[in-house]
């Protein structure tokens, strides 16, 4: 019984870590930050410049030239599908993980 909840808190403790580590693009969606007019500096909002340097790399964020970012709506979208696509491949893998366990 033990070994069977260890495999089943591994992938939950995995999930746990992704979603408390610090996000810039909520941080700039709560603000509405979506253009060069409404374009914030991360340390305005308490954004740590790595969250916010991981997501300009993955074009979530643009950068204005002074220090200022706002969110590129399409990246976001496509972001979150995937996402989503992902969570949902996870969710039956894990369901088919459970049925083999018990």
């Amino acid at each position: 019984m033990p070994f069977r909840i260890g495999v089943l808190m591994y992938p939950a403790s995995l999930i746990a870590i992704h979603l408390t580590r610090p996000n810039a693009v909520a941080a700039f969606e709560k603000v509405d930050a979506f253009s060069v007019e409404t374009s914030r500096k991360p340390a305005s909002l308490g954004v740590p410049m790595k969250a916010v340097s991981k997501a300009v790399r993955k074009r979530l964020l643009v950068a204005t030239g002074d220090g200022r970012y706002y969110l590129d709506r399409r990246a976001i979208k496509r972001s979150d599908q995937s996402a989503a696509v992902l969570m949902s491949v996870a969710t039956i893998l894990f369901i088919g993980l459970l049925w083999f366990l018990f």
